[in-house]
């Protein structure tokens, strides 16, 4: 697993967490900068333990990811695809052929790797970008969603309402500094 992680030239150059164990892993680092910023009494001692279990945690991922069961480079390629240009339509069948694997195989492969089919996490990723353009300009919601790969506004303020409990114009206005 330290090889995976810390070789130069290794297939695995980048870990790929499901979504649920990456919003653990953030948290986790977001604890740790709390702690840093408050200097509170044992800080210290709370962030290297806490490093020491984020470090154990992505080890023990990337040793169960490298496990011999299959090889997840054709995956990992995919997932860079899409990470590269998530506004981009990103077909199945020609991600299946970049992983060199038939569909419903490439499929069981992503699911396992991710926690979530490839759609679902293109659309995470759209999230995510959609979020920072809101916070880091003041483009209008039409233009983010565009910019994003949203087919419109419409279908973006349903999905971003459905992930995050709020429109994406509340979101701004909540969180924009």
């Amino acid at each position: 697993a330290y090889k995976a992680l810390f070789t130069p030239g290794c297939v695995r150059n980048k870990i790929h967490l499901a979504f649920h164990e990456r919003i653990a892993l953030e948290r986790r680092l977001r604890d740790i900068t709390v702690e840093l910023a408050e200097r509170k009494i044992g800080y210290v001692q709370y962030v290297r333990s806490a490093l020491a279990g984020a470090l154990i945690k992505l080890l023990r991922h990337d040793a169960l990811a490298s496990d011999g069961e299959f090889d997840y480079s054709g995956v990992a390629r995919c997932i860079g695809i899409m990470e590269r240009s998530p506004e981009k339509e990103h077909p199945i069948e020609e991600l299946a052929r970049e992983a060199s694997m038939s569909l419903s195989l490439f499929y069981v492969r992503f699911q396992k790797m991710t926690g979530m089919s490839p759609n679902e996490y293109l659309i995470n990723l759209r999230q995510a970008n959609a979020c920072s353009k809101l916070l880091e300009s003041s483009a209008n919601i039409g233009e983010i969603a565009l910019q994003c790969g949203f087919c419109d506004s419409n279908h973006f303020i349903k999905t971003f309402r459905k992930r995050h409990g709020v429109t994406p114009g509340n979101f701004r206005k909540q969180f924009q500094l």
